[in-house]
C-alpha cells in the first residue's frame, strides 16, 4: 500500500492503468511502476511511514518530506530488473539524491504524459 500511497500523494490524480503499474511494478500510461519496487525506495518507504505513524501518534506534524523515487540508472534497473539488484548482481545502497525521479514521463505530441 505504501508505493500506492506515495504515487497519490505524489501526483494526487492517477488511473487505475497507473495504480496497476505501481502494484505489479511495470510501466504504466503515466507513471513508471518500477521504482517503487526497488530495496532503495522500500526502504525509504517503511522508514517515513515509521515517521508519519510516531507522529500521528502524538498529534505532531511529520517533519521529513516525502521520500523520492529512486532513479532506474542510479540503481541500475534500466535492464528491466525491478527487485532492487543492480544487473551485476550487486544491491544498490545510500540515499536517493532529493528530487531524484524518473517516474513520470514527458508529454508526448499529444500532450499526455507529465
Amino acid at each position: 500500500m505504501l508505493p500506492v500511497a506515495h504515487a497519490l500523494e505524489s501526483h494526487k490524480t492517477i488511473s487505475g492503468e497507473d495504480v496497476a503499474a505501481v502494484i505489479e511494478g511495470i510501466d504504466g500510461e503515466i507513471l513508471d511502476g518500477r521504482p517503487y519496487h526497488t530495496d532503495v525506495f522500500r526502504q525509504a518507504a517503511e522508514d517515513y511511514h515509521a515517521l508519519v505513524a510516531e507522529a500521528h501518534r502524538h498529534h505532531a506534524k511529520v517533519d521529513a518530506p516525502l521520500p523520492s523515487l529512486p532513479d532506474l540508472a542510479t540503481v541500475g534497473l534500466l535492464s528491466g530488473s525491478v527487485n532492487g539488484d543492480s544487473p551485476n548482481g550487486a544491491s544498490p545502497n545510500g540515499a536517493v539524491p532529493e528530487g531524484a525521479g524518473g517516474s513520470v514521463r514527458p508529454p508526448d505530441q499529444n500532450g499526455a504524459g507529465g
